[in-house]
């Protein structure tokens, strides 16, 4: 039987565990960096969205809707 480390060289296996360690790290500090930018960013849009329907649909009020 041939031993994995015949397979996958140290310096391989060392790359792949700091691969490993930055995107974890990544993952942590996206949450960090990204949350305030994304509340900004998400009300904005819900107004954009509000003001839209709000203007732009038409009326319903006082129309009866009748099932078919």
């Amino acid at each position: 039987m041939i031993p994995i480390i015949t397979f996958f060289p140290m310096s391989l296996r060392a790359a792949a565990g700091r691969a490993y360690s930055i995107n974890r790290l990544m993952s942590g500090l996206m949450l960090i960096i990204l949350l305030p930018v994304l509340q900004t960013v998400v009300a904005t849009v819900m107004l954009i969205v509000i003001l839209d329907v709000a203007l732009l649909a038409p009326s319903t009020m006082g129309s009866h809707w009748t099932a078919r």
